[in-house]
């Protein structure tokens, strides 16, 4: 009868110590030095020069939120990126930009124009967690300054994406070529706790004939 008793507890601890990675996290390196792509093999690049209207995936919230042409800037709101000769696109105000990807996605890029402490980028993945990212707060290398533009990678930590938003408190988040790498399928985080705590229990059924 004892034994018993030991045997459930341990199947019981087994289910209960299998840990889920954290929610939304990523791992980040930011890239000065004229970098405006990423160098991530494999990774689709989205970028806003082929229409004035917003690509496939993105939809936005508010009035202050487009795909301005090459060349132009408004010192008020916005300003095309450093080096970026091309169109780009810009959200700021009460406005979002949110990229809701068709598949989850483990790498997100993007060149990130003139870094301000008030920009906002959002991750959210699949269980509905997000993690907000700042230039010089959650982003420490991401230095705040309106005269640079730096390429910025987010790989996860184990729970891929499926939406980044986009959203300014101050005049403008300005950024272009997005670049996105689809996350390898992998078993619901439900089905890797039951399937590990089923390999544990055999484990022990197996012993347990033997003694």
């Amino acid at each position: 009868m004892k034994s018993k008793m030991i045997f459930r507890l341990v199947a019981i601890s087994a289910f209960a110590t299998i840990s889920v990675a954290p929610l939304a996290g990523a791992t980040i390196t930011v890239i000065y030095g004229g970098e405006m792509f990423s160098a991530v093999a494999g990774a689709t690049t989205t970028n806003f020069d082929s229409t004035m209207n917003l690509p496939l995936g993105f939809s936005s919230t508010g009035m202050n939120v487009g795909v301005i042409p090459k060349g132009q800037s408004d010192l008020n709101v916005y300003e095309a990126p450093t080096r970026d000769t091309t169109n780009f696109a810009y959200v700021s105000g009460d406005s979002t930009l949110t990229d809701t990807f068709e598949s989850p996605i483990s790498y997100l890029g993007i060149y990130w124009g003139s870094p301000d402490t008030y920009n906002t980028l959002i991750l959210t993945d699949a269980s509905g967690a997000s993690v907000s990212y700042k230039p010089g707060g959650t982003i420490p290398d991401l230095i705040p300054d309106q005269t640079t533009a730096a390429y910025v990678n987010f790989f996860d930590t184990g729970s891929p994406w499926v939406s980044a938003t986009f959203q300014s408190n101050g005049p403008a988040f300005e950024f272009d070529n997005v670049a996105t790498e689809l996350a390898s399928p992998s078993p619901e985080p439900g089905q890797t706790f039951i399937a590990g705590g089923a390999i544990i229990v055999i484990g022990l059924l197996r012993r347990r004939k033997r003694v």
